[in-house]
């Protein structure tokens, strides 16, 4: 498996992608897709030595898997359409995920996993409403896996 190193990855303000996929990349310099409009964002076996800024992105599917964020992930006002996958996410300060905005389909198809990240990120800095409301979604989401489980079962 090859690591490509990245010094900058910046797609304009306002950018639009139908796909963007970063796979086994060592990013040493800021990256940001804020404003930008993404319908499938995946990042997968990589790490971010500098700030993550994916500030009022619109997004259809974002698709976080087995990444380092060594300094902040901005994610505040990120609007979301079609679902979450956060797994083996590490960071080193916690990402921050306020005014984030998700569909009724975003909340059906996310994972229970990227709830609990995002309830965590909530309660490092305290804001126990939004944690809250992300233990709700996580809570609901641990109810469907129950359900699928139960029928598998029987």
């Amino acid at each position: 498996m090859a690591w490509k190193a990245m010094s900058a990855a910046i797609l304009p303000n306002g950018g639009k992608a139908g796909t963007l996929t970063l796979m086994n990349t060592e990013c040493n310099g800021r990256f940001s897709l804020e404003l930008s409009e993404i319908g499938n964002l995946l990042f997968s076996d990589s790490t971010f030595n500098r700030p993550v800024n994916l500030s009022r992105m619109k997004a259809g599917n974002l698709d976080i898997k087995r990444v380092d964020f060594e300094k902040v992930l901005a994610c505040n006002e990120v609007s979301i359409t079609s679902g979450i996958t956060l797994r083996s996410v590490r960071h080193a300060v916690a990402p921050d995920f306020v005014d984030m905005k998700l569909t009724a389909e975003a909340k059906a198809n996310s994972d229970r996993e990227a709830f609990r990240l995002i309830k965590h990120s909530f309660e490092a800095v305290a804001n126990r409403i939004e944690a809250n409301r992300f233990f709700g979604l996580e809570m609901e989401a641990y109810r469907k896996e129950l359900k699928q489980s139960h029928r598998l079962c029987s």
